[in-house]
C-alpha cells in the first residue's frame, strides 16, 4: 500500500524520516496548499496527524492522510520544473539521436547519387540499390560480371569475375555468408561496375586503404570515378 500513496517525485529516504512541516513542504503540495499548511488546518478542523515526535511527521502519514482524505498530492512549482526540465532533456536526446540518424542517410544518399552520377557518365547505366540486388534472380549458370555476397541480408563483400559461379565456389570456405546475388556485365566494364559498388555499398570484407581504413580497395578510386577521368579501362 505505502508504495502506492509515495508519488516518484518524493524521494524514498525521506518518506520515514521524522521531518519540520516546512522541510516536508520543499517537497509536495496537497490540496494546492503547503504540508505545512495542511497540517495547520487538520489541526485547526480537530483531526491532527498524530506523531511521535513533538512538531515533527513522517511524510509516509502525511500521505496516507491525504489519501484518506482523497486530497490531491503534487510536486511543488520547483519540483515540477524539475521533472518538466528532466522530460524536456529526454525529449531532447531523441531528437538528437534522429537527427544524427537523418543526417548520415542524407550524406549516404548524396554519396550514392555522385557515383550514381558517374555510374550513368560512365556506363550508360544507373546503379542497382541495395533492395535490387537482394532481389536479384540467381537464373544462369555462368556468365562475366560483379557478384555480391549477402550474410543476412546485408552485402558484406563484392567482387567480380568473368566466370561468377566458379569464383563464388572459392569463396564458400573462406567467408561466412549465406545468399549471392549478381549483375551481368561484359569483362571490358568489370573494374568499372566493381569499384561503383565498392565504392557505394563500403562492405565489410572488402580491403580498406592503408592511410585511411574507411576508404575501400578498388580497382578504380573515388575521385577518379567521379571525376570520370577516363573513358576506357586499361
Amino acid at each position: 500500500m505505502n508504495a502506492n500513496i509515495i508519488p516518484n517525485f518524493i524521494p524514498q529516504e525521506i518518506v520515514r524520516q521524522y521531518l519540520s512541516p516546512n522541510i516536508l513542504s520543499k517537497y509536495a503540495m496537497i490540496d494546492k496548499i503547503t504540508i505545512a499548511s495542511f497540517i495547520a488546518r487538520l489541526e485547526r478542523t480537530g483531526k491532527p496527524i498524530k506523531t511521535k515526535v513533538k512538531n515533527r511527521y513522517r511524510m509516509l502519514d502525511v500521505l496516507v492522510r491525504a489519501k484518506v482524505d482523497g486530497t490531491l498530492v503534487e510536486p511543488v512549482e520547483k519540483q515540477k520544473l524539475l521533472v518538466e526540465i528532466k522530460e524536456m532533456q529526454s525529449i531532447h536526446k531523441e531528437l538528437q539521436i534522429k537527427l544524427e540518424y537523418l543526417q548520415n542517410r542524407v550524406q549516404e544518399e548524396k554519396h550514392r547519387l555522385e557515383l550514381n552520377e558517374a555510374s550513368v557518365k560512365l556506363t550508360g547505366k544507373t546503379l542497382l540499390r541495395t533492395e535490387e540486388i537482394l532481389l536479384a534472380k540467381l537464373n544462369k549458370t555462368m556468365m562475366s560480371g560483379i557478384y555480391f555476397l549477402i550474410q543476412d541480408n546485408e552485402i558484406i563483400y563484392v567482387g567480380q569475375s568473368v566466370n561468377i559461379f566458379a569464383r563464388i565456389a572459392t569463396h564458400i570456405e573462406q567467408k561466412e555468408f549465406d545468399s549471392y546475388a549478381y549483375l551481368e556485365c561484359p569483362p571490358e566494364q568489370l573494374n568499372t561496375y566493381e569499384s561503383l559498388y565498392i565504392h557505394t555499398l563500403r562492405p565489410k570484407l572488402n580491403g580498406r586503404q592503408t592511410h585511411d581504413k574507411r576508404v575501400p580497395m578498388a580497382p578504380i578510386t573515388l575521385d577518379k570515378l567521379l571525376g570520370f577521368g577516363f573513358r576506357n579501362e586499361q
